[in-house]
């Protein structure tokens, strides 16, 4: 079965007043070579960056640019917050990401603490293909899920979504993957990491991301954006 694309679409919905319950929107646009990377969300929250990413003119999803990510220890880090832990709450993270290698683990994004207490999430990708982590206490997974086919040079939609006890991992608005998890994520102090994981820095992204969003509800996913997210 073919997605769907409609125009204008945003993730299942058609209104940009639907987004408040965004609380972090990256598009990772802007001038070649470039170190701005604004959040759009209505927290603005502010980024550092961490090596030599830049965004860059091309490659590019929507907006003629996307993040350009290296792979030498290069990530944007931003201040730990306690809006991303979702405890037993629905959320839905996005990203369309352009991996340009089969690199064994590239961080997307994540709030995971430091190895010697993991707790929190970890959205990735595992030998392209797409994975989900998160830990109930201290290194006790309580959701793993791993599914999908994200193949290099080619740039993917996407997401994980929890609705209730179910997650699921999603692929160019496909569910990929699924598991039924009734208790709550535990609750992380860790910073957000996009496009690498501070505390391992060997798991980091090589080639270009764009358009991620993490919202504290579940969106529908099954339908494939067709603009970048908007503006909260």
């Amino acid at each position: 079965m073919i997605p769907q694309v409609q125009p204008l679409n945003y993730g299942g919905e058609t209104s940009p007043s639907s987004f408040v319950d965004a609380i972090l929107l990256l598009h990772l646009n802007g001038a070649n070579a470039g170190v701005s990377f604004p959040d759009n969300s209505s927290f603005a929250r502010t980024a550092t960056k961490v090596g030599t990413v830049t965004t860059s003119t091309a490659q590019s999803i929507y907006n003629g640019s996307s993040g350009l990510y290296s792979g030498t220890s290069s990530y944007l880090e931003f201040p730990a917050s306690t809006d991303f832990n979702f405890g037993s709450g629905d959320f839905t993270i996005q990203a369309a990401v352009r991996p340009t290698t089969t690199a064994a683990v590239q961080t997307i994004i994540t709030n995971r603490a430091v190895p010697a207490s993991d707790v929190g999430w970890f959205f990735y990708l595992f030998n392209n293909q797409l994975g989900f982590l998160a830990w109930s206490s201290p290194f006790v997974e309580c959701i793993n899920l791993v599914g999908g086919s994200v193949p290099i040079n080619t740039w993917a939609q996407v997401a994980v979504r929890k609705l209730g006890s179910m997650t699921t991992l999603w692929v160019n608005a496909v569910e990929v993957a699924h598991s039924v998890y009734t208790g709550s994520i535990a609750n992380s102090a860790g910073k957000i990491w996009v496009g690498g994981d501070g505390a391992i820095t060997s798991r980091v992204l090589v080639g270009n991301l764009a358009e991620v969003r993490v919202v504290r509800k579940a969106l529908d996913c099954s339908i494939l954006p067709s603009a970048a997210w908007p503006n909260s």
